[in-house]
């Protein structure tokens, strides 16, 4: 019953935008062994995604600051340090919140994993979080984070294929965001398209016999891959060389 009750705090501080709350509520539960169900899980996914988007979308305006400033060349040191100094402070920041999760994920969430579904999503997730360490990272710590990414989304891919359809959402998570990952960090829009298209049409195939307990939130996700694929080949067409008669 306790337990319940800290469910019900959490649900609470998401409504009231509080997701640092959200995340030290779940941070207690998981680690006292605590099963979730599929509204909880998504509540956990949206909290940490939450703390981390906000930081990442931070990163990106100091980054263009910093270009804005290099490009005036104004002599400006002190405020090139203190953009430098933040960017450190941000990214520190989203690598703290990924490293945290995809420890409970590896130590609590996936171990204890109460149907394939679950392990789909947690792995999901742990690619997720991978992937936004790799936005962040250089060299060796790059290269690491993107292997792990691509592990963990490979496996959930696995899983996905041989036990939801198509057109479950979770299934069409890991291929969206997997997709992600092959265009924006490993700069692959080929790859990228190939994999969302493959996942967006099998689901479209069948999109007459999705359930209504899945139909919001698959339609969502498949107008999300839309829009990527149509990007994507735009961008593709725009690199191909013109050919000269």
């Amino acid at each position: 019953m306790c337990e319940r009750n800290e469910i019900f705090k959490a649900k609470l501080a998401e409504q009231a935008e509080r997701y640092g709350d959200v995340i030290d509520v779940f941070r207690k539960l998981i680690t006292e062994g605590l099963l979730f169900d599929v509204e909880e899980r998504n509540l956990l996914s949206t909290a940490y995604k939450h703390e981390v988007s906000v930081r990442r979308s931070s990163l990106q305006v100091l980054i263009s600051i910093n270009k804005n400033e290099a490009r005036k060349n104004s002599g400006g040191d002190k405020l090139i340090e203190a953009i430098s100094d933040l960017k450190k402070i941000t990214a520190k920041e989203i690598q703290t919140f990924c490293l945290e999760i995809i420890s409970l994920l590896d130590n609590f969430l996936l171990p204890s994993a109460i149907d394939l579904e679950s392990s789909v999503f947690y792995l999901r997730m742990k690619g997720d979080h991978w992937r936004y360490i790799a936005e962040i990272s250089n060299s060796y710590f790059k290269r690491n984070a993107i292997e792990q990414s691509i592990v963990a989304y490979k496996c959930a891919s696995e899983i996905a294929i041989l036990e939801l359809p198509p057109y479950h959402p979770t299934r069409l998570g890991v291929a969206l965001n997997f997709s992600v990952l092959l265009y924006e960090i490993l700069n692959s829009p080929h790859r990228a398209c190939r994999m969302c298209s493959a996942a967006f049409y099998e689901a479209i195939y069948e999109i007459d016999t999705i359930s209504d307990l899945f139909y919001k939130d698959s339609t969502l996700i498949l107008q999300l891959m839309n829009d990527n694929l149509m990007l994507w080949l735009a961008d593709i067409i725009e690199k191909v060389p013109d050919k000269k008669s």
